[in-house]
């Protein structure tokens, strides 16, 4: 059961992260926020990285234990 829990915790993390990547364009302004915030960097130090470095950093908050933890309690409540 948990191993299932776990795995629909993945899925939705995975599924989340597909959509704001592909909705990056309506949502960049919020998510340039919440990285800021995130980071403790300028809002225009966010703004101003390339692609890759700005990528890079969507994954890893995707990739933060807590995220998955929390993912993971959402579908072990939704048994």
């Amino acid at each position: 059961q948990e191993a299932d829990a776990e795995k629909r915790g993945v899925e939705a993390m995975a599924g989340m992260l597909q959509k704001v990547l592909l909705n990056a364009g309506k949502l960049k302004g919020d998510i340039n926020a919440l990285l800021a915030d995130l980071t403790g960097e300028s809002l225009k130090n966010i703004q101003n990285l390339n692609l890759k470095d700005y990528t890079a950093l969507i994954l890893a908050f995707f990739k933060k234990p807590e995220l998955s933890d929390f993912f993971s309690s959402i579908a072990s409540l939704l048994q």
